[in-house]
């Protein structure tokens, strides 16, 4: 155990830890719908090469979790016991309007304001 009177200087480093970002294209994108299926199998075998022969800590990934590439890279970290970091640029109020798709400013304003009014947890399909 370190000693935490220690100078920084002299303490051990912290154990390393993998951080892995994924976008890609939204699901009614037409060529993420004509490669799903190759789009699956890549992103599995890329999170498991990236665990590599464990005994460390489990890489984090960091996705924007739009429909598509995005969530389904973090369904599949999630299911690898990764941690999955959404960092939301646009907060999340306005992040989940767009995400929805919507066809209108007005759409747009209209689910941003029902998520003001709406605690979100993140849940996977």
């Amino acid at each position: 155990m370190a000693d935490p009177a220690a100078p920084e200087w002299d303490r051990p480093a912290p154990p390393l830890r993998l951080s892995v970002g994924v976008t890609g294209h939204r699901a009614t994108h037409a060529v993420y719908a004509a490669n799903e299926a190759a789009i699956r199998r890549t992103l599995e075998r890329a999170l498991a090469a990236l665990e590599g022969p464990g005994g460390g800590p489990r890489p984090r990934l960091h996705s924007l979790l739009a429909p598509g590439a995005d969530l389904l890279a973090a369904t599949y970290a999630q299911a690898r016991g990764w941690e999955v970091v959404a960092p939301l640029p646009f907060g999340p109020d306005l992040n989940a309007a767009v995400n929805a798709e919507p066809a209108t400013l007005a759409e747009t304003k209209a689910i941003e304001a029902a998520t003001r009014r709406t605690v979100v947890k993140a849940t996977w399909p």
